[in-house]
């Protein structure tokens, strides 16, 4: 190859890839991983075999994260609409680059593992007199809306929503009541947040069968009518 084709070459060479570097740059990049969001039960009414079970569910979970994910704890209480903040909310570390070490990336996961695993699901507060499960779908809309990860939310409860004017155990539930529920959304942003939303119920508790079953015919209907796929609807979780 003469000296002038092997400049040329390299001209091109490089002129490719400049434009690469100029694509990756410009185009928004997806961020890896998935967004975990657990909403869990802080009423009065768990007992302490709901909260083990909550507990197991919780330190599953942190362990099957992987690098990249986003892990964030809402305990269900009142007024978890208006405040909307976290009891934890932390992003494992990445996969580490070229120049990273693995072995110091690999024991920062496994620390922040650790801190996890221990974490107090519902805090030193005192428990919540009332379950708002509904007004926390729209609190947890607002998280999920503002995260382009995949989105994955766990609900640790035993789905009886106890609020004011609304106490599934006294009047039972009816997919006829979605709609109505629906319209208490203050915006659209929550609600379209949930649309291909992955959700898993890990329902532990002492409510009466056809309450329960009610119940969870209700939710069933009310995510399908959010665009959401419920994947499981029982004591236990399940992580693919």
């Amino acid at each position: 190859m003469s000296y002038r084709a092997l400049v040329l070459a390299r001209t091109a060479l490089r002129a490719v890839v400049l434009l690469v570097i100029g694509a990756c740059a410009t185009v928004p990049q997806r961020p890896a991983g998935r967004f975990w969001l657990v909403l869990v039960d802080a009423s009065c009414s768990i007992d302490s075999v709901a909260g083990h079970a909550y507990t197991l569910a919780w330190r599953r979970l942190v362990d099957a994260a992987a690098p990249g994910d986003r892990i964030a704890l809402l305990p269900v209480r009142a007024g978890v609409y208006a405040a909307t903040v976290p009891r934890v909310d932390v992003v494992l570390p990445g996969v580490p680059g070229l120049f990273d070490s693995r072995v110091q990336r690999r024991h920062e996961i496994e620390a922040l593992r650790t801190r996890l695993r221990e974490v107090s699901l519902t805090g030193a507060v005192a428990c919540s007199q009332t379950t708002p499960l509904l007004e926390a779908m729209a609190a947890a809309g607002r998280l999920l809306d503002h995260d382009p990860r995949e989105r994955r939310v766990v609900i640790m409860s035993d789905m009886a929503e106890d609020s004011e004017g609304i106490v599934f155990k006294v009047r039972l539930p009816s997919p006829d009541d979605v709609t109505r529920h629906l319209e208490r959304w203050e915006d659209g942003a929550p609600r379209r947040a949930w649309r291909r939303t992955a959700v898993d119920v890990v329902s532990v508790g002492h409510v009466a069968p056809p309450v329960a079953r009610a119940v969870q015919t209700f939710w069933t209907a009310y995510f399908r009518a959010l665009g959401a796929d419920l994947r499981s609807y029982d004591g236990t979780l399940s992580i693919d």
